[in-house]
């Protein structure tokens, strides 16, 4: 065999060889990431307020008291080595309690359930932004909703709908839907008199459906009984105000988790610092 066939024979052992020494080498560990610590503010005695919020009501202060009702966090900026000291007070819901998370620039230092009243104590090895949390909220209850869909108007010159939810009422532009859950009515201000029709359906609270009255002018147009099936509605209107109001609205909480902590103490254990 001549010199030039030999090399074509080696050429792929040595490729394979290459590869494998290649796939055998270590992989080099990417560099850490470095990330900037926030600015510190500080305050003696260091100012707890809250640092995120999930839902409107889910975090309550009232003095040296946080009560943390949904998924949230207070936070503070420490200054000085030292001791943190506070209550917390745990509701169980859910077959489970709170979880509390306390945690350094983003290095946990405490993550413990809270079923009843404990006092906690612990030490903070270093100036940073620390936070309280409360992570695993949980929330049930039981409300009658009728929800309606689809709104359409039928008139000879047009055919638009204003329509306006009660406080406690929801209503989507996009989906053109609505649900009702309270006696907040629903107010729909038709263009011009025609022709209104909807899909409507409801959800059962203590084992009712539920019912609702249309209104114009003063006067009951209609009662409707809701099932979880849909139906249709349709009803002659002026260009009147139309009121749509539930009248057998039932609402009961059920299960509500919670954290609550107070009685936040912090003593610094620098000697140039006073807490």
């Amino acid at each position: 065999m001549n010199g030039a066939a030999w090399s074509l024979l080696l050429a792929p052992v040595a490729v394979l060889t290459g590869l494998g020494s290649w796939l055998a080498r270590p992989p080099t560990s990417a560099p850490p990431l470095a990330f900037d610590r926030p600015a510190l503010k500080c305050s003696s005695p260091p100012q707890f307020h809250a640092g995120y919020v999930r839902d409107p009501g889910g975090f309550i202060q009232s003095g040296n008291e946080y009560r943390l009702m949904g998924v949230s966090w207070l936070e503070a900026d420490i200054c000085t080595p030292g001791q943190l000291s506070f209550t917390a007070v745990g509701q169980v819901a859910g077959g489970a309690a709170p979880e509390l998370q306390v945690s350094l620039d983003s290095v946990l230092l405490l993550h413990t359930p809270v079923s009843s009243a404990r006092a906690i104590k612990f030490s903070i090895p270093h100036p940073g932004r620390l936070t309280i949390a409360y992570l695993n909220d949980y929330y049930r209850s039981e409300a009658r909703v009728a929800t309606l869909s689809n709104f359409q108007l039928s008139t000879p010159t047009c055919q638009t709908l204003q329509i306006t939810e009660g406080a406690n009422g929801q209503y989507s532009t996009l989906t053109r839907t609505a649900s009702l859950s309270s006696s907040d009515p629903l107010t729909i201000r038709p263009c011009a008199a025609g022709s209104l029709a909807f899909r409507i359906s409801g959800r059962a609270g203590n084992k009712a459906y539920p019912q609702l009255e249309l209104r114009q002018e003063g006067h009951l147009l209609t009662t409707i009984q809701t099932s979880d099936h849909w139906q249709v509605v349709e009803k002659n209107i002026t260009q009147s105000p139309l009121i749509i109001i539930l009248i057998n609205p039932y609402f009961k909480e059920l299960s509500d988790r919670n954290l609550i902590v107070h009685k936040l103490y912090f003593r610094s254990t620098s000697q140039n610092v006073a807490d």
